[in-house]
């Protein structure tokens, strides 16, 4: 009696690791489409972020100097730090951006008014965002490209 009451056990015991072992293996196999989705998720984030800010970099009025070069610094500082943390995102926000400065480049006429700021960060853009050129904007105070390796 004893017996059956143990092999009884080793079964059930025996069917739980097989459903947990089961379970764990299809799990495996789910993890690599997460990715995927995390990775379209970031793609989908970071180019409706590069659209929104070109947006309002395309419409900013200022009204003094002072305003006009924090602007442009604190965005500068975002670009580095996105760069980075994470380079992918990065490179995903300069071809959005280089994309949305490149359409309101073509509809901008005699009556759109940008200043050296704008006109120098839509060069960065157009050289850095465009996905089949080599060269790169350093991060320090030269206003140089550097060639890629």
């Amino acid at each position: 009696m004893l017996f059956n009451k143990l092999s009884n056990y080793k079964y059930y015991v025996n069917n739980d690791v097989k459903h947990i072992l089961l379970h764990i293996f299809y799990l495996s196999l789910l993890i690599p489409f997460t990715g995927i989705a995390q990775e379209d998720n970031v793609k989908l984030f970071y180019s409706d972020l590069a659209k929104r800010d070109a947006l309002q970099e395309q419409n900013l009025v200022f009204t003094n100097l002072e305003d006009c070069k924090d602007f442009w610094q604190d965005q500068n500082d975002f670009e580095i730090l996105l760069n980075r943390r994470n380079p992918f995102a990065y490179k995903i926000y300069l071809k959005s951006k280089a994309n949305a400065y490149n359409l309101h480049h073509l509809d901008c006429d005699a009556n759109c008014e940008h200043d050296e700021n704008y006109l120098s960060k839509k060069t960065f853009y157009m050289l850095n965002g465009a996905g089949d050129t080599k060269l790169s904007y350093t991060s320090s105070k030269r206003k140089k490209p550097q060639i890629r390796d």
